[in-house]
């Protein structure tokens, strides 16, 4: 059994904090053998009382972004093995466990996570149920234990943030999470795999995920994942997150601009992102309203993959143009 270190990173968490405490304190590892450390970069909704009614550490982190937040956990951490669960996350009572157990007998892995389940927390509605459907759909976490050892292979097995876990020093060889970008989850997984560290993905290591049941958190929640993705394709160009592969590209670039095309000049203004883009986004919104596809055969569901969808693609391309720095774009979204 090895002692874990376990890092929370907490931007205005008032709603949810409390739920990921409480489930990692049920934990049936031995209390003595971890330690919570709740790091807060400026929480303006009392997230740090409340934790501070739990028997955990609060650790302020002065800079600003989830990056930096991990970053001081890890400073912080006194033990080599170091766990990230999100403040919007709960855990299984037997997650700690399983993590200890991972590491003691396999010591040349240096990083293991799992899935990702969707937990609606704003009450059981239509679009929850449909939320978790198309979750978990998108995802198709792998079924068995798989070695990550590719850029590809981080994405496609999800090994991301809310979930993992690494040995300090692994952490610490590649200089920590990025600290200037969305994304850092990702990122630093494939900076670990570019250098050798073992990675694996644990279909049993389960944490479930505060999804809103309601059209306004949705759409904030698919935006993020559009700017993080659109984050890690301006680092990474050559990524398995790019939209248009470069033999496409090569082909629109030969092709003659048309000029003096009012509707395309009107969807660039209108949503600030490329007019084909643009295209496919509302039409697949339009199509959800009719449901050509025997597969969309529930037309709510239909709306909501498209409504995300829509969300996903204007974060991808939009709000990067205008809202450079994590804060800046929190308080983008906080106006919605």
């Amino acid at each position: 059994m090895v002692s874990l270190s376990v890092v929370i990173p907490a931007l205005n968490a008032a709603e949810t904090i409390r739920a990921n405490l409480s489930s990692l304190l049920r934990s049936d590892f031995p209390r003595g053998d971890y330690e919570i450390m709740v790091v807060c970069d400026g929480s303006k909704d009392g997230t740090p009382q409340i934790a501070s009614q739990f028997p955990v550490k609060i650790v302020e982190c002065h800079k600003k972004g989830i990056g930096a937040a991990r970053n001081r956990g890890v400073a912080e951490a006194r033990y080599d093995i170091v766990c990230f669960v999100d403040s919007d996350c709960v855990v299984c009572y037997d997650y700690l466990r399983i993590i200890s157990d991972y590491f003691d007998v396999h010591p040349k892995v240096d990083g293991i996570g799992g899935p990702v389940l969707p937990y609606v927390y704003e009450g059981v509605n239509d679009w929850s149920i449909f939320i978790e459907e198309i979750y978990a759909e998108a995802c198709d976490f792998p079924t068995e234990e798989t070695t990550i050892g590719s850029r590809e292979e981080v994405w496609t097995h999800t090994l991301k943030g809310p979930n993992f876990a690494f040995r300090k020093p692994a952490l610490l060889s590649v200089s920590g999470f990025e600290e200037r970008m969305r994304g850092e989850d990702i990122e630093i997984c494939w900076r670990l795999v570019e250098n050798g560290k073992v990675l694996r993905f644990l279909p049993d290591l389960k944490v479930f995920h505060h999804i809103p049941g309601d059209l306004q958190g949705i759409f904030k929640h698919s935006f993020m994942w559009g700017v993080d993705c659109n984050a890690l394709r301006k680092k990474y160009p050559r990524n398995p997150l790019t939209v248009l592969s470069e033999s496409a590209r090569a082909k629109r670039k030969k092709k003659p601009k048309k000029r003096g095309n009012p509707f395309g000049k009107l969807l660039d203004f209108a949503f600030g992102i490329e007019s084909l883009t643009a295209l496919v986004a509302v039409a697949s919104f339009l199509r959800s309203m009719v449901s050509f596809e025997p597969v969309y055969n529930n037309r709510k569901k239909a709306f909501l993959r498209a409504f995300m969808l829509t969300a996903f693609y204007l974060g991808y391309f939009h709000a990067p143009k205008h809202l450079i720095h994590y804060n800046e774009l929190g308080s983008f979204l906080n106006d919605k």
